[in-house]
């Protein structure tokens, strides 16, 4: 059961080469790294190619036409080309420590369908001061305060507790670090690509899961990732680049559903 990594990506090549760096770090071997990208300019291909002669896995760039906020779809394409079993999710502004994909790969590897863990967020300074060194070191936990790790180990009792009472809703995903086994993500068909907005991509896909019957795992207690604010790339807050409202009305309406149309499979490309 080998590992496939997928990072998607919007033009935020500051942070997308450091979020590389600590792909470099990981203390598990990873099988293949796809960047699920939506619409970037030509410089984020250009980061890839050049990181891909250096990495020791293949690498592959997925991209698609930039109209508007289209993650759900980016995402989906590079699960569908993911050969491998376990399938772990990363954000291109979210830098990993070195054991996140060996954490990740431990519960995976028992048969635990998907699990979630949270983001350190870093602000504009921090990420200026953080060098690619720092990172290739393995070094980058330096970061995690003593707060953030109260913080995370509250939430992780809280996941652990709604989930053992079965709720619905938990655990809760932040789309930018999760991992899901490869049998799970098509037996609910993947991401709702109907969210072509900012926003309840991920919790819809939670939704799914949970009512298909499988149950995730918080690693809210030590599998954090640190998040480069979005003032690092300042094109990631232009004003051109729109984000459109989720439909909230769509969302509510799928509440207990178990699959979607619009996913890893759709009508016409079965």
């Amino acid at each position: 059961m080998g590992v496939s990594l997928i990072i998607s990506s919007y033009n935020q090549t500051n942070a997308l080469a450091l979020v590389l760096e600590g792909v470099l770090t990981q203390t598990h071997p990873i099988d293949e790294l796809l960047i699920g990208d939506d619409g970037s300019q030509p410089d984020t291909r250009e980061l890839i190619d050049a990181f891909a002669q250096r990495a020791p896995f293949p690498v592959q760039f997925e991209t698609q036409e930039d109209r508007g906020f289209r993650k759900s779809r980016a995402v989906n394409n590079a699960i569908r080309i993911a050969k491998q079993e376990h399938i772990l999710i990363l954000d291109g502004d979210c830098i990993p420590p070195p054991k996140w994909v060996e954490n990740y790969v431990a519960v995976l590897s028992r048969g635990v369908p998907f699990a979630t863990a949270g983001y350190v967020l870093l602000d504009l300074d921090q990420v200026q001061a953080l060098s690619k060194d720092q990172i290739a070191a393995g070094r980058v936990d330096e970061l995690i305060t003593a707060e953030h790790r109260r913080k995370f180990q509250k939430i992780h009792r809280k996941e652990r507790l709604y989930a053992f009472l079965r709720q619905r809703k938990k655990p809760k995903i932040l789309g930018g670090n999760w991992a899901a086994n490869r049998e799970c993500l098509y037996a609910v068909n993947g991401f709702d690509e109907r969210f072509d907005g900012f926003g309840k991509e991920d919790s819809d896909i939670r939704n799914r899961l949970c009512n298909a019957g499988f149950r995730g795992r918080s690693l809210w207690d030590h599998n954090w990732v640190y998040h480069c604010t979005h003032d690092f790339d300042p094109r990631r807050n232009l004003p051109e680049v729109v984000r459109s409202e989720p439909d909230y009305n769509y969302y509510t309406s799928r509440l207990r559903a178990k699959t979607c149309e619009l996913g890893l499979v759709q009508p016409g490309n079965g």
